[in-house]
């Protein structure tokens, strides 16, 4: 069982020169300019599924 207050989103971010991840809060507390910031994003710039590592 979680708690809702624990749970948040890892965006794992690459551009040309520079990696890094960041960690938003989600749900009630959440941060929704930085959800809207993403959402911008071109799907094209998307990575799929398997490119990502876990």
């Amino acid at each position: 069982m979680s708690n809702p207050s624990d749970m948040s989103i890892l965006y794992v971010i690459e551009t040309q020169d520079t990696k890094g991840t960041l960690v938003a809060s989600y749900g009630a507390t959440a941060d929704l300019e930085i959800a809207d910031f993403f959402k911008e994003i071109p799907k094209k710039n998307i990575s799929k599924d398997e490119n990502i590592f876990m």
